[in-house]
Parts: C-alpha cells; sequence; structure tokens
C-alpha cells in the first residue's frame, strides 16, 4: 500500500509539473510560438511605458523613464527572440531573463514653470485685457493663419505639452485663453526657444518616400518608408537621435513607441488593414527637441 502511494504522488508531480514556468524561463515540455509572441508582445509593452534616460532629469514627471543601458538591453533581447533561426525555447528563456533583470520604471522629474504674462513681454507679444487664445498666439507670432494649435503642440517638447495653471491632467485646447497670469507647464527649460522654433526655423513634418502611395489609401503587404523632411538644414546643430511613434488616435502624444525605430527613416508595418497616425520626437545636438504632427496612414483591403 505504501508502494502505491508512493507511485501515485510521482505521478501527481509529474502531472503538476507540466504547467509549471521553472524561474530561468524554461518549461518541461517547451513553449510554443504562440507563447513565444506573447512575451516579445509582452516585452514590447514594458518598453512602450518607458524612455531611456540617463537621471531622469528630461522626462516629465506624468512620464517614465530607465536607463539607456537598461533599455537598450531589453530591445536587444527582444530582437533575438524575433530570430527565427535560433530554437523557440532559447529565444522564450532569453527574452524571459531579460524581462526578469529590467529595472522598475522610475518617473520622470522634469517640471518648469513660466508665467505668461512675462514670457510674453520677452517675445514681444500683445496680450489682450481678457487674454488669448493659443491659436490666436500662433497667428500673432508667425502671421500665418494656418499656423494651429497642433502645431504648437509638435513644436512643445520632448515630452510634455502646454498645460493651464495646476491642471496637469487637462491640456489646452486651441480655443483656451492664456491670460498674463497664466503657468504654464513644459518639460523643457527653455521654453521661449521651443515658442521661437514656432517662426524659424520651420517645423520638419513626415512624409512617403515613394510620392505615387497615397497615404490614406496604401494596399495591404505594400512595402511603405515614412521619412522626415526637414525645410532646413543647420549643420550646426545636427540630430542626435529620432524616435518614432504610433498612436491610434489622431494626436501626437499619447502614443506608443515603435521599438527599433530610433532612424530618419520607418517602415511601419501595412499587413493589416487599419488606420494608424505616426509622429517622431527629434532630438537636436543643442539640447532642443521637436514633435512632428502626426501623419496619419490607412491600410485598405488589396483587389
Amino acid at each position: 500500500m505504501k508502494k502505491f502511494f508512493v507511485v501515485l504522488f510521482t505521478i501527481v508531480l509529474l502531472f503538476a509539473g507540466c504547467d509549471l514556468d521553472i524561474q530561468d524561463g524554461s518549461k518541461t515540455d517547451g513553449f510554443s510560438q504562440e507563447e513565444l509572441d506573447d512575451l516579445i508582445s509582452k516585452a514590447q509593452n514594458v518598453l512602450a511605458e518607458v524612455k531611456p534616460s540617463a537621471d531622469g532629469s528630461d522626462v516629465s514627471q506624468q512620464e517614465y523613464w530607465v536607463t539607456s543601458d537598461a533599455w537598450n538591453a531589453l530591445n536587444d533581447a527582444i530582437t533575438r527572440a524575433q530570430n527565427s533561426s535560433v530554437s523557440i525555447d532559447s529565444r522564450y528563456s532569453d527574452l524571459y531573463r531579460a524581462l526578469n533583470a529590467f529595472p522598475a520604471k522610475q518617473p520622470g522629474t522634469c517640471t518648469f514653470e513660466y508665467n505668461f504674462g512675462e514670457l510674453a513681454a520677452k517675445m514681444k507679444f500683445d496680450i489682450p485685457p481678457d487674454g488669448i487664445t493659443l491659436n490666436d498666439l500662433c497667428k500673432s507670432i508667425t502671421n500665418d493663419n494656418t499656423m494651429d494649435y497642433a502645431k504648437v503642440l509638435a513644436s512643445g517638447s520632448l515630452s510634455a505639452s502646454l498645460y493651464k495653471d495646476k491642471e496637469l491632467t487637462q491640456p489646452f485646447i486651441g480655443s483656451d485663453k492664456l491670460t498674463a497670469s497664466t503657468k504654464i507647464f513644459s518639460s523643457k527649460n527653455n521654453l521661449e526657444s521651443e515658442l521661437s522654433g514656432l517662426v524659424e526655423p520651420p517645423l520638419p513634418i513626415i512624409a512617403i518616400t515613394d510620392a505615387s502611395i497615397d497615404p490614406e489609401a496604401v494596399l495591404e503587404d505594400t512595402e511603405l518608408t515614412l521619412t522626415v523632411v526637414f525645410p532646413y538644414e543647420d549643420e550646426d546643430n545636427p540630430v542626435v537621435a529620432y524616435r518614432w511613434y504610433v498612436n491610434d488616435v489622431d494626436s501626437n502624444s499619447g502614443g506608443r513607441q515603435m521599438v527599433g525605430a530610433t532612424l530618419k527613416d520607418c517602415a511601419p508595418p501595412t499587413d493589416r488593414v487599419q488606420t494608424l497616425w505616426y509622429y517622431v520626437e527629434i532630438y537636436f545636438e543643442d539640447g532642443r527637441g521637436y514633435r512632428t504632427p502626426p501623419f496619419k496612414v490607412t491600410v485598405i483591403p488589396s483587389p
């Protein structure tokens, strides 16, 4: 009878162990491609929630950061996991360990406060007694009636838009008024330079490299390349980095960072019928950054 219970207990352990993941990311019966894809997706989401930074001082308090070494280590592990020449189990274990080693994200520390009246005086803006809307402000700066709120946000910062008073959860809209006492928050420590950038030089924009392709009617599985177009070239202040983002809505904030998309050109996926918006954060050598307006891409079924 004792021998019977020993055998029974052994069988129970064997069956129970089939679904248990070991700490190093291995499993007794191996992993499927679906499980690997799920882990890759999880790792990409983790990476999209943070920005690489030396100390968080260039990341707004509404966003999170990890060190560049940590960000790159997980990004490299994701790339290795997508290499089909290596066994699924090896790739799963490697990415599993990289995820476990990924440090906890930290909130950014960058918040700078400005009084709009002082800023307007420096930049020679006339503020009516009842204030001025963002859209009208843009027009007064540029004498360009096409300048709108979206372009203000596009110039705004590395990671934050403009915010009214201390309601940090509520961004300005184009019809909101700025008064002399309005407090403005930005993730950059030189808002005057940011607003000056609206006038000259002009903002970089996104375009398709193949002009024959209509971005709102891209056939499924078409090879598509987006690129950053600069209306000017400043040899004394070159670009040092790009970060591409994708969004489900027409906005250049709140998007998901595209893993590995860190060059001037980007090849978005076209294997699914959908509409997405892309934008780029562009970093210059002098420490300033621009965020392009969102660029709409609609993929339609192939005939």
